[in-house]
């Protein structure tokens, strides 16, 4: 088995990817499993936008403010989790 760096660079791609195809359910599931592993580490803010991105694509809009709460909270100086809330506002 890989570190736990490995194994969220792995599960992020593979989020990205289902993303890219529209396939929100697998999406989400890699994008939690890499934040399970991560448990609060450096990249969670990353992977709780690209939640946001997913939620707001799949018309989720509640999910997708919270993910994007999530990341503003973990950084709340980092403009991308700010653009994700807008967009989810504005999708609304």
């Amino acid at each position: 088995m890989g570190n736990a760096g490995s194994i969220i660079t792995e599960a992020k791609s593979r989020g990205n990817t289902f993303f890219q195809s529209k396939k929100y359910r697998s999406a989400v599931a890699h994008y939690r499993h890499a934040l399970a592993t991560e448990s609060g580490g450096a990249e969670a803010h990353l992977l709780f936008s690209n939640l946001a991105a997913v939620y707001t694509a799949a018309h989720f809009p509640a999910s997708a403010l919270a993910a994007a709460d999530a990341a503003i909270a973990l950084k709340p100086d980092w403009p991308k989790g700010h653009f994700r809330r807008g967009t989810v506002l504005a999708a609304c």
